[in-house]
């Protein structure tokens, strides 16, 4: 009986081991989406997302952290499901914090930019912030990424005419920049690290230009989302403790602007920093450490 007792004893430790381990593994939802996920190549690891990742992880040493290689689709849907499974830099949308909690400000990017030639620019005479609506009076051609959601510019977007959009079938922003250099269309929207990122892998011969668009914010700010449950949001609530710890240090700024460096000396990032990503971490009134090192 004694012997029986025992085994018991043991499987049932074992089970509540094995369950306390899964509660602390976070499955980080990650993808090869140069440059915020590096995950292939020689610069696997190098993508701005992956280096505040690692920032992060190193905060939260009671969690095994796993990153499987994922898609948007499956990430979305298996936090909809309830997964132990976090999405490290998510828009927050009214539709997604039906199903997820997010932590405060982790990051942002710079919004979409208008890219095209010097000459183009010239030619038809654009002075940023450009108006679209004024530049699709002109004839140009635009080359789209097909699926890719443009934000507030989708509307605008949509009255190009079908003869003048060239729609590409794969997420490969390399091959739009190329179009535009062979003057093959005129134009294409994307985000400026992007563009860094094709300039140093493929030297073209003419550099392309990249214009803020009037009507849309400067800034878009990421969050690191879980699912809205006990346990996504005991993730947040320690994530938001490591974020209070990181977002001032030189270090998280520069690693959030690797693949656009040149945005931060300018007075509407480090007022945007200020205001928006320290404040909401409670660091109302305090000054990035990095805004003096940065603009030079």
């Amino acid at each position: 009986m004694r012997i029986f007792t025992a085994v018991i004893i043991t499987v049932a430790l074992g089970y509540s081991s094995n369950v306390l381990s899964q509660g602390n593994t976070i499955r980080w939802q990650t993808f090869h989406v140069p440059p915020l996920y590096m995950k292939t190549g020689e610069l696997k690891g190098q993508g701005f997302i992956d280096a505040l990742l690692a920032m992060i992880i190193a905060e939260l040493p009671e969690y095994e952290h796993l990153q499987p290689l994922t898609t948007q689709a499956r990430a979305m849907y298996d936090i909809r499901l309830g997964k132990q499974a976090c999405h490290p830099a998510l828009f927050k949308t009214a539709e997604r914090e039906t199903y997820a909690v997010f932590s405060h400000p982790a990051f942002f990017t710079p919004a979409n930019r208008l890219i095209l030639t010097e000459a183009a620019q010239q030619e038809y005479q654009l002075k940023p912030p450009v108006s679209v609506d004024a530049l699709l009076q002109h004839d140009i051609s635009l080359a789209l990424i097909n699926g890719r959601s443009y934000g507030k510019l989708d509307s605008v977007l949509a009255k190009v005419p079908v003869r003048s959009v060239l729609l590409m079938t794969v997420e490969r922003n390399d091959k739009l920049f190329e179009l535009i250099i062979k003057r093959r269309v005129d134009a294409s929207v994307a985000y400026p690290f992007e563009l860094n990122l094709f300039n140093l892998l493929h030297s073209p011969s003419e550099q392309l230009v990249a214009l803020p668009i009037a009507g849309i914010p400067e800034y878009a700010i990421g969050h690191v989302a879980c699912p809205d449950t006990p346990w996504g949001q005991q993730v947040i609530e320690r994530v938001n403790a490591a974020l209070h710890r990181l977002v001032a240090q030189p270090e998280y700024q520069r690693a959030m602007t690797t693949w656009w460096s040149e945005e931060r000396g300018k007075p509407s990032f480090i007022s945007f920093y200020r205001e928006e990503v320290l404040k909401p971490n409670g660091l109302a009134g305090m000054t990035a450490k990095g805004d003096d090192s940065t603009s030079q």
